[in-house]
């Protein structure tokens, strides 16, 4: 102020930004807030400062040391409540298909709607209110949906009848947002991201939400969630020093593994169907911070070292004869038993040099995203958001 006393903001006292002084040359704390402040201005006579604190104005008389939130009414021409027509075509943000394999469920313009596969019937989900959707899943019967939607500004969990017979039910109410919700391959569990450090389980039965960690999820950029095929694992990424890592959590053992450890970024991981990979999108050369993720491929990191028979054995198996299970019933190679009898329903993982087990999938020029995973036999087939044919962005699917 004009009489010379100095006003600053640090997060030396909690580790939120408060609003600070100094008085006879000693540093002073004038608030304790347990969210930080910004943007602090005080008025030239100095007995007033005004400052930003969750996305509010609020204002600090330096003779009562206490502050408050100013209220603010702003006289404008309300136009929100005049209703308007909008084209959903080309504006579709989200979308999940029934397990049935019959219906269509999907977000536009922060509406939720529902059809058939073809699109022939499109129905509006009346929710009562003109809060706005962000995400939406199917449920295992095929009629309950679970979706986003704001409250206090906040997306939150909601579910509801599919055929309007049960009004939506609140499944969460967080002041912070709940985001990225995957569900396991039996459609029992969802994992999903809440604010900027909380990955939480959502059990599909008794429709509770839990913690499961803590840690550098962070609001923006950040990569969804996701259940190994026996939903022992849940893979997810965290940032170190700007750059994402890929982890897996025990369900069962409660205990967290970092699986890259490399300082770039490894994004947007997927277990593939048969539990031996992990696909994620990287850019290997450089760090993604601070200027994106440029010229990025999709790699697939093997779990386990997995090597490809070796050519002698596979020939000299042509000359073998095949020998007959009495117990099964089933052909097997050299007597051995069924590949099905050894599987233990556990995916092994080995991570000693994990990373230098790392293969590229696809070209090595232009730019890919990894999209999505498609299992068919014993192919898997990728895809990919690409544009190595001309600049132009596509979806290209490499099995």
């Amino acid at each position: 102020d004009r009489k010379g006393n100095v006003y600053f903001i640090s997060d030396e006292g909690n580790e939120e930004y408060n609003l600070y002084t100094f008085t006879a040359g000693r540093k002073t704390q004038l608030t304790h807030f347990n969210s930080s402040i910004k943007t602090p201005m005080v008025n030239a006579n100095g007995g007033k400062l005004v400052f930003e604190k969750d996305y509010q104005l609020w204002l600090y008389d330096v003779v009562s040391g206490q502050s408050h939130k100013l209220d603010i009414s702003i006289v404008r021409n309300n136009m929100l409540p005049a209703e308007k027509d909008y084209n959903v075509a080309g504006h579709i943000t989200a979308f999940d298909i029934s397990p049935d394999g019959k219906k269509l469920a999907f977000v536009s313009r922060g509406e939720l709607f529902v059809s058939d596969l073809e699109g022939k019937f499109v129905r509006e989900m009346d929710r009562g209110n003109t809060e706005r959707v962000e995400e939406v899943k199917w449920m295992k019967d095929s009629k309950t949906l679970i979706f986003s939607q704001t409250w206090q500004g906040f997306t939150n969990w909601y579910r509801m009848a599919a055929d309007l017979t049960e009004a939506p039910v609140a499944l969460t109410t967080d002041a912070r947002n709940n985001r990225s919700l995957v569900l396991n391959k039996e459609r029992s569990m969802g994992v999903y991201l809440s604010g900027r450090d909380e990955v939480r389980l959502l059990d599909l039965k008794t429709w509770k939400s839990k913690t499961i960690l803590k840690d550098e999820i962070w609001g923006i950029e950040s990569s969804d969630p996701g259940f190994s095929p026996n939903s022992e694992y849940v893979v997810y990424t965290a940032y170190r020093n700007f750059e994402q890592d890929i982890f897996l959590y025990n369900l069962r053992t409660q205990v967290s593994m970092n699986l890259t450890r490399t300082g770039i970024t490894e994004t947007s991981p997927v277990w593939s169907p048969d539990g031996k990979y992990i696909y994620f999108t990287s850019q290997r050369l450089k760090p993604a911070y601070p200027f994106g993720l440029n010229d990025a491929h999709v790699y697939r990191l093997p779990l386990e070292k997995l090597d490809e028979p070796f050519r002698n054995p596979r020939y000299n198996a042509l000359f073998e004869s095949e020998k007959k299970d009495s117990a099964s019933g089933k052909l097997s190679q050299n007597g051995n038993a069924p590949a099905s009898a050894k599987d233990t329903g556990s995916i092994p993982i080995d991570p000693e040099q994990i990373m230098d087990r790392i293969q590229q999938v696809g070209p090595s020029f232009g730019t890919q995203y990894l999209l999505q995973l498609l299992q068919k036999g014993d192919k898997t087939i990728v895809l990919s958001v690409c544009n190595q044919d001309g600049g132009k962005y596509s979806i290209w699917k490499t099995t």
